[in-house]
């Protein structure tokens, strides 16, 4: 959620320093912890992913704010970050995944023998380019420094007159425009994969732009859409897991010299088949025609108020 609170004297500028200077930190703090030495876990490398997003998303929702040199420079390493954490974040999902295969089905546990330290050495590799990022970002200054010149601009743009009410004004017409482009990609037919990944990345950014925007809106209305849409893009998000993990499978297999290995990833490349199968079912279930006329009720309430 967003952890800015509007105060009646507050600007538009003075908000957009305070949440991007919040996502921000966020990111170099958890980019320390996903690289401290000993760190093995999924969730550690998923945090900068995840505020990687949430700052880009604010530097976008504020972009009229911020000169397009330092958006340029900021969407550049955020996405750099959020791409090298987010392939090290799905080795960690096929790792998990395999490691999860019950001890006592022997046929699927030989299957995987020999695919899990291929997959680890993938995440070693994957996890030494982060480290080199941050070093680069981070251990040299430049992100710290690039941070403290925005912010610094952001604050000299202040205006404050009437801020509070053009504050509110100025959340409902993005969060508006977000929710019609997201509600456009849902109406779509959602059967095939590509339309799926669409839908996906509407969903993740009508999501971030309501935590971007959150202290604008009743909390009780606020709560209600933003755990709809959550719910929604992590059944979305398992979708794309099983699209990812099967891509890599094939292409694991196509450059495997062991005939008995790449029988092995093929015979995963299925359970992942299947898997896929039932959650787009579960996705057909959950969002259709009703489904997304009792979402756009409580956009227009949100909108309302």
């Amino acid at each position: 959620m967003n952890p800015q609170t509007t105060s009646a004297s507050e600007s538009i500028a003075d908000h957009a320093a305070g949440v991007i200077e919040t996502y921000l930190t966020e990111v170099q703090r958890h980019m320390k912890i996903a690289v401290k030495p000993g760190r093995k876990s999924a969730e550690a490398v998923h945090q900068p992913r995840v505020f990687a997003r949430r700052a880009y998303a604010s530097l976008k929702v504020y972009e009229q704010w911020i000169s397009d040199r330092q958006q340029r420079w900021f969407c550049k390493q955020l996405t750099r970050i959020r791409d090298v954490a987010g392939r090290l974040r799905d080795l960690d999902v096929l790792i998990e995944r395999y490691q999860s295969v019950s001890q006592n089905e022997q046929s699927s546990s030989k299957r995987l023998r020999k695919v899990l330290p291929g997959l680890r050495k993938k995440r070693l590799d994957r996890l030494t380019e982060l480290k080199a990022l941050h070093v680069r970002l981070m251990s040299e200054k430049k992100y710290a420094s690039h941070q403290s010149a925005l912010l610094a601009k952001l604050k000299s743009r202040s205006i404050q007159n009437n801020a509070e009410e053009r504050y509110e004004a100025f959340a409902r017409l993005r969060i508006m425009a977000v929710a019609e482009k997201f509600v456009s990609l849902g109406s779509l037919p959602l059967n095939s994969l590509e339309v799926i990944h669409r839908f996906r990345i509407g969903a993740k950014k009508l999501r971030y732009t309501l935590e971007v925007l959150s202290d604008a809106f009743p909390e009780d209305r606020f709560v209600v859409i933003h755990k709809t849409v959550t719910r929604l893009q992590d059944l979305l998000g398992e979708i794309n897991d099983c699209r990812l993990a099967r891509r890599r499978l094939r292409k694991w297999s196509a450059k495997c010299f062991s005939k008995k290995l790449s029988q092995q990833l093929k015979s995963q490349l299925l359970v992942e088949q299947d898997r896929q199968k039932s959650l787009r079912k579960e996705l057909s279930a959950h969002w259709n025609s009703q489904s997304i006329a009792d979402f756009q009720s409580l956009i227009d309430d949100l909108l309302a108020v």
